[in-house]
C-alpha cells in the first residue's frame, strides 16, 4: 500500500464516534488515513464519497486469525511510517447479562490487544507517539452517589462492560 504522507490507522471507523473521527481528519489532517473494517460496505453508508476517496481501506475483523495476519502483512508493507494510531472500537449493552460477556470482553478488550499485537508484528508500534483509545467512564464501576469522578479514584467495575473498559485502560 502506498501512502504519500505517514498513515494514521484507525479502527472503528463505521462506529458513532469514528465516523466524525474520519471525517474531521481527511478535511484536517496532513496524514494518510487507513482505515481498518470489517464490512466495507458499511462505510460507505456512514461516510460520502468525497471522505471515502481519502482512505486506504484494510478489509479485516479484530477477532479473526486470519484477517489479524492479513492486517499485519498490510501494515508491515506500508511505505510510510506510522506516528498516531486511534482506536475506537468498542460498545456493548450495560447489563448484568453476563451471558454475552465474552462478546463484550472480545468487542472491547480483545480487538485492542489484537490491533496491538498487529503493531508490533508488523514492526510499526516502536514509531507511534500517540495511541488514542476510546474508552468509557464505565470502566470506573458505579460510585456512590456522593462520590465524583477524578484521577486518582480506585475504580471498581463489575459489569461485563465495565470489566472490559477497565481492562483495556490498564493494558
Amino acid at each position: 500500500m502506498y501512502l504519500s504522507k505517514p498513515g494514521i490507522p484507525i479502527s472503528g471507523a463505521t462506529g458513532f464516534v469514528g465516523k466524525y473521527v474520519i471525517r474531521k481528519l481527511v478535511t484536517l489532517s496532513s496524514y494518510d488515513i487507513i482505515v481498518i473494517v470489517r464490512n466495507p460496505i458499511k462505510l460507505e453508508k456512514v461516510l460520502r464519497k468525497e471522505y471515502l476517496k481519502n482512505l486506504k481501506i484494510i478489509q479485516g475483523d479484530l477477532l479473526k486469525y486470519e484477517d489479524i495476519k492479513f492486517i499485519e502483512k498490510q501494515l508491515r508493507i506500508l511505505n510510510s511510517g506510522i506516528k498516531i494510531v486511534i482506536n475506537l472500537v468498542g460498545g456493548g449493552p450495560l447489563t448484568i447479562n453476563y451471558n454475552i460477556e465474552n462478546e463484550i470482553m472480545d468487542l472491547n478488550f480483545t480487538t485492542l490487544k489484537n490491533l496491538v499485537k498487529i503493531l508490533i508484528n508488523s514492526n510499526k508500534l516502536n514509531n507511534v507517539k500517540i495511541f488514542i483509545h476510546l474508552s468509557s467512564l464505565a470502566a470506573a464501576g458505579a460510585l456512590n452517589p456522593e462520590e465524583r469522578f477524578h484521577a486518582s479514584m480506585i475504580c471498581h467495575p463489575v459489569l461485563p462492560y465495565e470489566r472490559a473498559k477497565y481492562l483495556g485502560e490498564v493494558f
